[in-house]
């Protein structure tokens, strides 16, 4: 197997311009036949590689067909033959089911409406003292709404075959989209979009240099392609174009998120107060009995620790707006999670969902879910369990005097804001009661030939499903007046 280095070394011998030509061909075949070709996520590495070390020793080479399959068949062959694929133990497949997702999973998301309808509650509708349709206009020069209706136009653009085959797309952004943009939003603020999403220059790449030196293991930048859903557009020989569009939808779901956590030092306590807001909202559509935190705070005064929800008397919601950072996602061995997770999973589960029921009852058996914005994929809990909870949950345990399987790792659920959102649709529709579903997805996560590796998956039998949450209709009303 070749190295980084050697791959780092051969990439420096070539002209930018001669393997990025080939890179965007590539891809853009690629579109056109999905089933053929080379793995995206390989094409991206090795863009992102030939932006940051191309042509650094004299005088380049020009780089032909040939070279660049090379070049790529080494990337492959560097991810294929990583330590986290070496040990065939269930545990080890675990972990790389963690990094193959992260790689990978995103690049198949689709896109609803519902999404940018969310955002639009998260970021503008549930107004507090802090304003983060504000904060992001003053470093933007556009409002949240501003940015989904470009964006939208956008994505329309790049799948004409979602309504009709009338158009084509060559990957090319047009004048003639422009144009659409500047009459129906402003030009201003479309030259403000394309700025804040286009690499190619030369701040965009110091960019990608700065995102690099977060991993210490150049082998393992091979796994992270997190870059291109913060910069999809890439501007290359005098043209404008997305570099694929199934970066696309990634970027419509968390740009605004991943811009403001970076750029805003109060955005992560202010939003986090949002997605606890926003899963209220969700609860008061449905039937259920439910009490909050400041409910439990008065029922249960002498409780040190609280959790954000209690459905009926055994279901406890946590809501965290957190993401596995980098490092874990690429290289996901039990201390670097459980020292990523430990303020976040790990206390959400440990120190607060255990208390919390130790105090009501701690004869009964109850279910955890920590809601989270972003896809953790970190499987479930009893995987989970057997990776970084285990310990810490014994130790706090013993020491507090507590029943630890007063909630068993099986009875405890990572749902991200998507998947909850469809959880309260069906409930509303009466489709499910939770209990229910908590149990049949346990007997389904026990078998090796049943289990999925995150919850939405195992809500799939219910599709199509059409999400009327009253909360996001009123946004989809608006949006495009």
């Amino acid at each position: 197997m070749e190295s980084f280095n050697y791959i780092r070394n051969r990439i420096s011998e070539y002209t930018k311009k001669s393997l990025l030509d080939i890179a965007v061909r590539v891809l853009k075949n690629s579109e056109k036949n999905p089933s053929k070709g080379f793995p995206l996520f390989s094409i991206l590495t090795l863009i992102k590689w030939t932006l940051i070390y191309g042509e650094s020793k004299y005088p380049p080479k020009i780089a032909d067909y040939r070279i660049f399959v090379k070049l790529h068949q080494c990337i492959t062959d560097l991810e294929s033959n990583s330590h986290i694929l070496k040990d065939g133990n269930s545990l080890d497949i675990y972990k790389l089911i963690i990094v193959m997702a992260h790689q990978q999973f995103w690049l198949q998301d689709e896109l609803y409406m519902t999404v940018i309808y969310r955002q639009l509650v998260l970021y503008n509708t549930l107004r507090s003292k802090y304003d983060l349709n504000l904060s992001f206009k003053e470093k933007t020069g556009l409002e949240v709404k501003d940015f989904f209706k470009i964006a939208f136009i956008l994505f329309v653009h790049l799948n004409p075959d979602k309504i009709g085959n009338t158009f084509s797309y060559s990957g090319v952004i047009s004048n003639d989209w422009m144009k659409t943009i500047d009459e129906t939003i402003s030009q201003e603020k479309r030259i403000s979009f394309f700025k804040l999403l286009t690499f190619g220059t030369r701040d965009s790449i110091e960019r990608i240099k700065k995102d690099s030196a977060k991993l210490k293991s150049k082998n393992l930048q091979a796994f992270d392609n997190t870059f291109f859903s913060q910069y999809p557009i890439f501007y290359f020989n005098n043209n404008l174009f997305v570099l694929h569009k199934a970066l696309f939808p990634n970027t419509i779901r968390h740009y605004i998120y991943d811009y403001l956590k970076e750029s805003d030092t109060s955005f992560s306590e202010e939003f986090g107060k949002r997605l606890e807001k926003y899963i209220h909202l969700g609860l008061k559509e449905t039937e259920l009995d439910y009490i909050s935190e400041n409910e439990f705070k008065k029922l249960y005064p002498n409780c040190k620790k609280q959790v954000d929800f209690i459905i009926g008397s055994n279901i406890l919601i946590e809501s965290k707006a957190i993401e596995l950072p980098t490092l874990p996602s690429v290289y996901p061995e039990d201390s670097i999670l459980f020292k990523s997770l430990k303020d976040s999973v790990v206390k959400a589960y440990v120190n607060q969902m255990i208390t919390v029921a130790n105090h009501i009852d701690n004869s009964k058996t109850y279910y955890g879910i920590i809601i989270t914005y972003k896809k953790l994929y970190l499987g479930s809990g009893q995987d989970c369990w057997e990776s970084f909870l285990k310990s810490e949950a014994e130790r706090f345990c013993k020491e507090n005097n507590l029943k630890k399987d007063v909630i068993p790792p099986e009875n405890l659920f990572f749902v991200d804001i998507d998947t909850w959102d469809i959880i309260v649709q069906l409930l509303v529709n009466k489709k499910i009661k939770l209990e229910e579903l908590f149990e049949e997805i346990k007997l389904l996560d026990c078998n090796p030939t049943t289990k999925k590796f995150h919850f939405k998956m195992y809500l799939e039998k219910y599709y199509p499903l059409n999400i009327t949450l009253s909360f996001l209709k009123k946004e989809a009303d608006l949006f495009l007046v």
